[in-house]
């Protein structure tokens, strides 16, 4: 089956089965993009299929095959996930993706019509494609062709207005001990962003050669134009080869000097004089970047929709995590030292409790306050019965004899002086003794049955007003 067979698929198509394409939304020389969702699981995913044009290269289908690979090594949080690899009945490759909605930094770059954009959005986006490259080269892989459009801003909001960026496509990757394509020494790339080394052979390249990209990024991003601007791609290589990088400074007067000296260092036509690695680049320019960026980034990554790695992919160093712990203390901030302060703490507009938890630890204290209330009212019931079934009492002193001492019960005043647990609220307290001579287990049932037992002042009226006002449900609305 030639090129001229294969038929690229459709919008309306089923795709292995399960994945319906929604819509087109990017084309290139490799292939073709989709949005797909699946039809059983409802996930919105992307899909790459190969161009039919290149689909007889073996080593396009080659490059293609790998950098589905290359994603399923790399599990990190700023480059995008492959999910799944296959080939379509025609021949055709394809590549499941994770959808990522938002837009590439290219896009941003025209929206501001040759305008600078603000420092700190700036650094931002660049510090977090550093920290996707930290974790890329851990692995052995040079992407080889970072550039604008392949550094993806991701929209979470609301969970936050910051952009979380997502490093794309890595079909020119360089791998490590991959022989059949860092073998040849065709350049590879893009000029406006490609080093110097590159630009000679693309095989000769290392991290290094990336640091130069993010560098030109970086570059373009803070002032609006290019390092090297020139009117073709011809005079743009010649230009990264020969001539001098322009101060940075003289086209934004804005610009701090440390950000400048960072941009210099990347920009040093020699790989030895610039950054050694990526995650020194990420350290220099984590000072300019906005201040609560790891509590944003935080937020962003437990938006809906994304997912975080569940194991950190090898070759993460302590400080690659930085990007994933808790929101640091304020200033003057510190651990709360009492319980008061731990509710005042957790009632901030900080806190994720906010507005909700003293409300309901105050529910859980009147809830155990009822059951403790209910608890000892069964045990005076028990109490009550096992009375009213004891023997009767002897006889009264007058039947006994004059000298017989006196055994008949006497009600016992209850002694104040003894800590009472308090009802909780809603539940009306147990009557105090009178004083008069009622029996104990009398006056037990009277009080367990919400009776109010006849006073020497004052009798009873009748049974509806002797009965006690029920007990309120202090979880009754």
């Amino acid at each position: 089956m030639g090129p001229s067979d294969l038929r690229p698929p459709a919008v309306g198509d089923i795709v292995a089965g399960k994945f319906e394409l929604l819509e087109e939304i990017g084309s290139g020389g490799m292939g073709h993009v989709f949005r797909a969702v699946h039809r059983r699981l409802s996930q919105v995913v992307a899909i790459k299929v190969l161009h039919p044009s290149i689909a007889a290269d073996p080593e396009l289908r080659h490059r293609f095959e790998r950098e589905a690979r290359v994603l399923a090594q790399i599990r990190a949080p700023h480059v995008v996930s492959v999910l799944d690899v296959d080939v379509l009945p025609n021949g055709l490759l394809y590549i499941v993706l994770e959808h990522l909605n938002g837009v590439d930094a290219e896009t941003m770059l025209h929206l501001q019509q040759g305008e600078p954009l603000p420092i700190a959005d700036a650094v931002d986006w660049v510090h977090q494609a550093a920290l996707g490259m930290v974790d890329t080269h851990s692995e052995g892989v040079v992407h080889r062709d970072l550039k604008p459009s392949n550094v993806f801003l991701c929209d979470l909001r609301p969970a936050t207005t910051r952009r979380l960026v997502k490093i794309v496509d890595f079909g020119i990757s360089k791998v490590k001990d991959d022989g059949r394509l860092t073998a040849t020494s065709a350049s590879f790339g893009t000029p406006l962003y490609m080093s110097p080394e590159q630009i000679r052979a693309s095989s000769d390249v290392d991290e290094r050669a990336d640091i130069w990209s993010l560098g030109a990024i970086l570059f373009e991003l803070c002032t609006g134009q290019p390092p090297f601007n020139r009117p073709s791609p011809s005079a743009v290589l010649a230009a990264i080869i020969a001539d001098p990088l322009p101060d940075p400074r003289t086209l934004r007067a804005d610009l701090p000097e440390g950000l400048a000296v960072a941009l210099e260092r990347c920009l040093q036509k020699d790989p030895a004089a610039r950054y050694p690695t990526m995650q020194e680049l990420a350290n220099d320019l984590a000072p300019f970047a906005p201040a609560e960026r790891i509590a944003r980034l935080a937020a962003s990554m437990r938006a809906p929709g994304y997912r975080p790695p569940l194991t950190p992919p090898s070759g993460w160093q302590v400080a690659d995590f930085a990007h994933l712990a808790p929101a640091p203390a304020r200033t003057g901030s510190r651990v709360p030292t009492d319980m008061q302060e731990t509710l005042t703490a957790l009632d901030s507009s900080e806190s994720p409790f906010a507005g909700g938890f003293r409300g309901r630890a105050r529910n859980a204290v009147i809830l155990i306050g009822a059951m403790t209330v209910a608890a000892t009212l069964a045990v005076v019931a028990m109490n009550a019965r096992d009375h009213e079934g004891a023997p009767a009492a002897p006889a009264s002193s007058s039947a006994a004899g004059p000298g017989a001492p006196s055994t008949a019960p006497t009600a016992r005043p209850l002694d104040t002086s003894l800590p009472v647990a308090a009802p909780g609220p809603g539940v009306m307290p147990p009557p105090l003794s009178t004083g008069t001579a009622e029996s104990p287990s009398r006056t037990r049932a009277a009080v367990d049955a919400g009776v109010q037992l006849p006073s020497p002042s004052r009798p009873a009226t009748n049974a509806a007003s002797a009965r006690r006002k029920p007990a309120v449900d202090p979880l009754a609305p």
